[in-house]
């Protein structure tokens, strides 16, 4: 599939355009129209959406031009057959009826734009291709930074755990998935001494060197601050994602060099194995136990859940409820003060 053209590459690039359309006078009316006008436009023909699939399905087209009826549900059939196919390229339709029923029904289905057939003219259509593809570049690219991370790239807490779910939906019989909770020991100590400059640039450092340690399968993403995610997925039993672990261990063996600085870092890992027995919630919460538990054992290692685990963290959250309420009830007393 052809990538989203950004607004500067519009101005350089040549752009390739795909026309879908069964009737051929109005595809010999935009052929005539782009040739006669845009050198840097080349034009594919298709009559059908099922010729025009493998053409995108090879990246052969950067704006779609469908021309049909609007109202014609057959043409939002085929605007939803592209967007259900994955295909991602703005499409404007060629429609013969333009009122504002016809647009919202359009726009409604993923078009970025709606013409009106045989009432265009060579300055018009161009520029609602490259305003069809810029408007398609800004929805990308908000879509992109609502489920990545702004400084590692990585996805975010929501791409992951809707990644993380739909793993877990789709897990083979006798399968399973592991998820790594992974913190910076002692971070904010580091974060003051660097100052927040050095320690972005540690932070991406650190996305790096995280991601270069992992195989097939396994992807990570960051939650926030010092906490970054691993799945892992089609395992077996817990080995793959403590080999990760230690794979991720041994490559903060050495230390990140900001400019002349040396900084050693160490990770307190969590590791949970999941089945289609739970929930993502369920998973992020053991896996967040499990690394609660690596970081009183000292840090700089990891720790697989088990169920004990969740039953201490779930005792410590009561004792701790217990003995804020009876402060508040003024219930503590002083029974005896060594002098």
């Amino acid at each position: 599939m052809a990538s989203i053209v950004t607004p500067e590459q519009t101005q350089t690039t040549t752009i390739r355009v795909l026309a879908i359309e069964g009737d051929i006078a109005p595809a010999a009316r935009v052929r005539s129209v782009l040739t006669n006008t845009f050198e840097r436009l080349r034009l594919t023909e298709c009559e059908t959406v099922d010729t025009a699939l493998r053409e995108l399905t090879a990246g052969k087209a950067d704006c779609i031009l469908l021309g049909a009826t609007a109202e014609d549900p057959e043409a939002l059939a085929a605007l939803s057959r592209l967007r259900a196919a994955g295909i991602e390229t703005p499409v404007i339709i060629l429609a013969t009826k333009t009122d504002r029923s016809s647009v919202d029904r359009a726009l409604g289905a993923g078009a970025q734009d709606l013409l009106l057939k045989g009432q265009f003219d060579e300055r018009l259509l161009g520029r609602c291709i490259e305003y069809a593809m810029e408007r398609r570049w800004v929805e990308f690219e908000l879509a992109h930074q609502a489920l990545h991370d702004g400084l590692t790239g990585l996805p975010n807490r929501a791409l992951f755990t809707d990644r993380l779910g739909s793993a877990l939906a789709h897990l083979e019989p006798g399968r399973r998935l592991a998820v790594l909770l992974l913190d910076i020991d002692r971070f904010r100590v580091i974060n003051d001494s660097l100052g927040h400059d050095l320690g972005d640039r540690l932070l991406l450092m650190v996305a790096e060197r995280i991601s270069a340690a992992l195989t097939d399968g396994q992807r990570a993403a960051r939650f926030g601050g010092d906490e970054f995610a691993v799945l892992c997925e089609a395992l077996t039993d817990h080995a793959g994602a403590v080999a990760a672990a230690e794979r991720i261990e041994r490559a903060f063996a050495t230390p990140l060099l900001l400019g002349e600085e040396a900084v050693f870092l160490r990770m307190s890992t969590g590791i949970v194995l999941a089945g289609t027995d739970t929930d993502t919630d369920a998973v992020l919460r053991d896996a967040d136990a499990a690394m609660n538990r690596a970081k009183e054992r000292g840090g700089g290692t990891h720790e697989v859940f088990e169920r004990p685990l969740h039953q201490h963290a779930v005792q410590r959250l009561k004792i701790e409820h217990s003995l804020h309420t009876a402060l508040l009830r003024e219930e503590l007393t002083l029974s005896y003060q060594p002098q």
